[in-house]
């Protein structure tokens, strides 16, 4: 479907006619000879035209689908666990209870609380009617107010409820087992959305913006394709790999990606004019690695050295040694040389 090795990629804006498209071909020889050729045969050969175009930057970065949030379900002290109501695999909603620990000490504080509230309420009658005074009024507004805080606290670590909708994707405890804060009850990931963590190139840190659209390919779903948008852009540069962390958040209504599967993020980072050529027509020296080209001027030759720029199936852009309207040899190349005569098919 796609190289696993990131790479910037161009697609062409325009429609453009270059004749025959190919490979990036690899000289049999080691060196080019720069003389004139003296064979009295005219070799005919195959031509391409150099065009301007336009050019979209495209990248492709892998990565590991995320839940959107996470959350482990604890108490804020250990205690027994009485009942735990899910099991892994279970679609939970916000707010519904997971699990409830040992609640002799709730009711205990229950009946304080409610034995607080009731004198606060009492005395709050005679304070009306002057009957008590102003400092043993509050006294008792205090009380009701520790024993009401203290009973919500441990309420709050007696039943325990998911804070998001989700799916249950692990439990540590069963029923009558001691929990302990440093490991959660079980644990709540919310999956629609999804997310994508990437480390995106610091040369595009200025073309990166929220809300920019991701196409997203998950390999493990028949490389389904999902569409998602930049949700989050990191605001420093990892000094060491001079990347950016961004996020890419992905809807997930139908719950299919889960987190852990494997995937590939595309984002079109903008597009600009560049002069555009087939790699058909475009050589490799052995050894020194340098790519060149023979140019077709006046029914001979010329070899010509340029500088490739981004790369997309058949085409690329040259940014340095060629123009628009060069015509260019593709096809078999053996045996070129430079100033050789040659006719035009």
């Amino acid at each position: 479907m796609m190289n696993m090795l990131k790479y910037s990629t161009a697609t062409l804006g325009m429609a453009v006619v270059f004749g025959l498209a190919g490979c990036v071909q690899t000289s049999e020889n080691t060196e080019i000879k720069r003389a004139a050729a003296t064979d009295s045969v005219t070799l005919k050969v195959d031509t391409v035209h150099v065009a301007q175009g336009r050019i979209s930057e495209e990248d492709v970065f892998n990565a590991t689908v995320q839940a959107k949030v996470k959350n482990n379900i604890s108490a804020l002290a250990g205690g027994r666990l009485k009942q735990l109501y899910v099991k892994v695999g279970d679609r939970v909603t916000a707010g519904q209870v997971i699990a409830k620990l040992d609640d002799s000490q709730l009711n205990q504080l229950s009946v304080q609380m409610k034995k607080a509230k009731t004198d606060f309420e009492r005395l709050s009658e005679l304070y009306k009617i002057g009957g008590i005074a102003q400092t043993q009024w509050e006294g008792a507004r205090d009380a009701y107010d520790i024993a009401d805080t203290q009973y919500r606290n441990m309420l709050q670590n007696t039943v325990l409820r998911s804070p998001v909708s989700g799916i249950v994707t692990a439990k540590n405890y069963d029923d009558g087992d001691v929990t302990s804060p440093q490991l959660p009850i079980a644990v709540v990931e919310q999956i629609n959305p999804v997310k994508l963590e990437i480390n995106v190139s610091e040369k595009y840190f200025s073309k990166l913006k929220k809300k920019m659209p991701v196409k997203v390919t998950v390999e493990a779903l028949d490389n389904r394709e999902f569409e998602g948008y930049v949700s989050l852009i990191h605001p420093t540069v990892d000094p060491m790999s001079h990347t950016v962390t961004a996020e890419i958040e992905i809807s997930n209504r139908d719950g299919v990606i889960r987190p852990g599967m494997y995937a590939y993020a595309q984002i079109n980072f903008g597009s600009y004019d560049a002069v555009l050529a087939p790699e058909s027509a475009i050589m490799k020296q052995i050894g020194a690695g340098q790519r060149y080209v023979f140019i077709v001027e006046n029914n001979a030759l010329k070899y010509r050295e340029v500088e490739l720029g981004i790369l997309q199936g058949n085409f690329c852009e040259i940014k340095k040694g060629l123009q628009p309207g060069d015509v260019l040899v593709s096809g078999n190349k053996a045996g070129l040389t430079d100033g050789m005569k040659v006719q035009i098919k």
